[in-house]
């Protein structure tokens, strides 16, 4: 008998949408992907210099933000590790991960990268 996948934010038994695995790509994987590889493109550009990088830079942060409040809304309410998420989980993961960006911003605006 074939096994029935579920997602960590189930209920025993229960497929999690499609699109609540795409929401968990989106927060966990993919916007930090992005915003790394923007911390790049910021460093190789000049110091201090705002530009549409750091305004889609911190759009993506916010998405992120999003992402993340969805998924905890609607496809599960789980944390990274698989267990029930509250409020104080999902204050905390914002607080780390724009205090985490924010000093990679500034480190990427600190740095030139040869170019």
């Amino acid at each position: 008998m074939a096994e029935r996948v579920t997602a960590s934010g189930a209920g025993k038994g229960e497929p999690q949408p499609v699109s609540g695995c795409f929401v968990w790509l989106g927060w966990m994987i993919g916007g930090n992907t992005l915003l790394f590889a923007l911390t790049i493109l910021i460093a190789r550009g000049p110091r201090w210099t705002v530009t549409v990088k750091d305004v889609l830079f911190w759009t993506i942060v916010g998405l992120v933000v999003l992402l993340r409040y969805a998924d905890m809304k609607w496809f599960g309410k789980r944390t990274a590790d698989g267990e029930p998420a509250r409020a104080r989980d999902f204050r905390r993961y914002v607080a780390g991960l724009v205090a985490f960006w924010l000093a990679l911003w500034v480190l990427g605006h600190s740095v030139v990268l040869d170019r």
